[in-house]
């Protein structure tokens, strides 16, 4: 039967191979007498796919809170299961309230069950915990005892770390690698280095 035409049949009417959306189907009756009723009408609506969530609040790549609240949405009346850091699902509320996280990586990932029955893919957030740094490595340090008037001592630590440096006890100001400290009189000339990495931490000094 063509959308929207009429034709005769017989109970019950079947329909196969419906598309997601809207359907309806309307069924008059005409009496022996000949006189044709007005339509009977049924509508509902096919659903076969739920798409994942919706998440918000997700933590930075690294940060140094060892907690997260991380929101979530999806279609109006969808119930949600969550897994953290690849343990089973269960049910959840947004926003799914994580405490006590540990150093290294976690996950949290969020399905929705819509009001049809479908269950979606999981909407998945992925971030590190990372609560310390460790002093920078340096390089190049002059002997305890020189003639030099100069030097030149270079740094490295965390991918993404920033520097800052403190020269014969002064105050810390942001630095690059190397230092490079001319012109330097007679006398102890201590450095201090310390590092703070992409989630946030700083370390204790590397001194010389």
């Amino acid at each position: 039967i063509a959308r929207g035409s009429s034709a005769p049949f017989v109970p019950p009417a079947v329909r196969t191979g419906l598309p997601d959306g809207v359907h309806t189907r309307a069924v008059k009756q005409t009496a022996p007498a000949g006189n044709t009723s007005a339509a009977a009408a049924a509508s509902w609506t096919v659903d076969t796919t739920a798409a994942p969530p919706v998440l918000s609040g997700v933590p930075a790549a690294a940060t140094n809170a060892t907690s997260a609240s991380i929101g979530f949405t999806g279609e109006s009346g969808a119930t949600f299961a969550c897994s953290v850091d690849g343990g089973a699902s269960a049910p959840c509320t947004s926003p799914e309230v994580l405490t006590g996280l540990a150093d290294g990586a976690h996950t949290l990932a969020v399905k929705q069950t819509d009001p049809a029955g479908n269950t979606s893919a999981a909407a998945t957030a992925s971030w590190i915990v990372d609560t310390t740094a460790a002093p920078p490595a340096l390089s190049g340090v002059p002997a305890a005892e020189t003639n030099a008037t100069s030097a030149s001592i270079g740094f490295a630590g965390e991918s993404g770390a920033t520097f800052a440096c403190s020269i014969d006890s002064g105050s810390y100001a942001p630095c690059v690698s190397p230092a490079v400290l001319p012109g330097l009189p007679d006398g102890v000339h201590p450095l201090a280095v310390k590092q703070t990495d992409p989630a946030g931490n700083t370390s204790a000094a590397a001194a010389e």
